[in-house]
């Protein structure tokens, strides 16, 4: 006895909806990156948007993925992310310190297969 038609409607609609779930749990924002532990923090004498500049014209060179930079939001700091299609691939806060030096702290979505590496090397030359 075959099943009624509605049955495979609701089936697909399941699998469908499952997908999309399973897709948006993937996905990192600059919040989530940022709640772990960054994986990496320098110093600068250079000020949080001179810095910013310089690493968003390094990351944004070469990147096959979106850049967005701006200010953070208590606006006493700069901030570069790269975007990709899974969400935040890439994130990287200057904050001014009180010694007059900028605090940078970066974080991956991931650290698989070497991610990260042609990133930092690109953090350290805009030091």
């Amino acid at each position: 006895m075959a099943g009624h038609p509605w049955d495979w409607i609701m089936i697909k609609r399941v699998m469908f909806l499952s997908a999309a779930v399973f897709t948006m749990a993937a996905c990192s924002t600059m919040a989530d990156l940022r709640h772990d532990s960054p994986d990496l923090e320098l110093s600068t004498h250079k000020t949080p948007d001179d810095y910013g500049m310089c690493l968003s014209t390094a990351w944004g060179s070469t990147s096959i993925n979106n850049l967005q930079e701006g200010w953070l939001p208590d606006k006493k700091g700069y901030n570069v992310s790269l975007l990709g299609g899974m969400g935040a691939d890439a994130v990287m806060d200057a904050e001014p310190q009180p010694d007059g030096s900028t605090k940078v702290t970066i974080w991956y979505r991931s650290k698989a297969f070497g991610y990260g590496a042609r990133e930092t090397a690109r953090a350290r030359s805009c030091l």
